[in-house]
């Protein structure tokens, strides 16, 4: 997993914080739109990483620290390797198109899960 260097935390932006809804969203967590749309480390996604890191017996601060970047980019390998979540365009990695995301089904209570909008769909 690519970070600038810092643990990643409520309140920051910033390509780090992208590829962090990238993963979070590729193991199946819900973020967002808003802050997928911008890149936001929120509520959102301080809530997945804090389930994240219940389930891999962390204590769940919610801040991407050393070890928690580790086990992520551990489980996004698992899923099939960090370059197939992680590549995106502009980055210089040589990356396809991110695809766009749409919410989950109305009423499910649940958020965005990352499923590919379909092609020549329009979306609500």
């Amino acid at each position: 997993m690519r970070f600038q260097g810092r643990n990643l935390h409520a309140g920051l932006t910033g390509v780090d914080v992208a590829d962090l809804h990238l993963v979070l969203v590729a193991l199946g967590y819900s973020i967002s739109l808003h802050e997928l749309e911008h890149g936001v480390f929120g509520v959102a996604t301080a809530d997945a990483v804090a389930a994240f890191q219940r389930e891999h017996a962390l204590t769940d601060s919610a801040v991407v620290d050393e070890t928690t970047a580790r086990l992520l980019a551990a489980a996004a390998d698992r899923r099939g390797g960090p370059e197939t979540v992680l590549c995106t365009p502009g980055r210089g990695d040589g990356g396809g198109p991110v695809p766009a995301l749409e919410p989950a089904a109305p009423g499910s209570g649940a958020g965005p899960v990352g499923t590919p909008v379909q092609p020549g769909i329009a979306e609500p």
